[in-house]
């Protein structure tokens, strides 16, 4: 009976080919970077901007920055998640946008004004974080066997 029952859920499934499992990688990599690029920046550059007052003014540039780009990474890692190639190539231009930007801040903060050794530190810090971080998310998202699993299954002719 089990049997019976089993094969009649699965009929027809054989020829249907399968998208290849999701590497271990891509759901660590979209989970790390949603958490720590995305939702923890979003809700820091929130707490920092709800703690504004009034006599400080934050441009919508500023807003958007601050709050649209985390937002957006989340949204595109979630995807990359599901297996979405757009949102995979999307996490890369998102990542790409917000690290060059945190380490552009930094290097002006390095060039302009007169940091504490330990603020100095810190920002060269960011700079490195920066690269490795957008270089370690275009070198694994990039790789062929990870690719593959973003390519749709490619359909048998029978």
């Amino acid at each position: 009976m089990t049997k019976n029952k089993l094969h009649w859920m699965t009929m027809g499934t054989e020829d249907i080919p399968q998208r290849p499992e999701r590497p271990l990688g891509v759901t660590a990599l979209t989970i790390w970077d949603g958490v720590m690029v995305g939702v923890v920046p979003a809700i820091r550059s929130g707490i920092i901007i709800a703690n504004t007052s009034n006599q400080e003014s934050i441009s919508i540039l500023t807003l958007c920055l601050a709050t649209g780009i985390p937002i957006a990474i989340v949204s595109a890692a979630f995807g990359t998640f599901r297996g979405n190639d757009r949102a995979r190539l999307s996490l890369l231009v998102l990542l790409t946008i917000y690290f060059s930007l945190n380490a552009f801040q930094s290097v002006i903060l390095l060039v302009s004004s007169d940091l504490i050794p330990e603020e100095q530190l810190s920002s060269v810090g960011r700079i490195i974080t920066a690269i490795i971080s957008v270089g370690i998310n275009l070198w694994y998202f990039l790789r062929p066997k990870t690719i593959a699993f973003f390519r749709k299954p490619i359909e048998q002719n029978n």
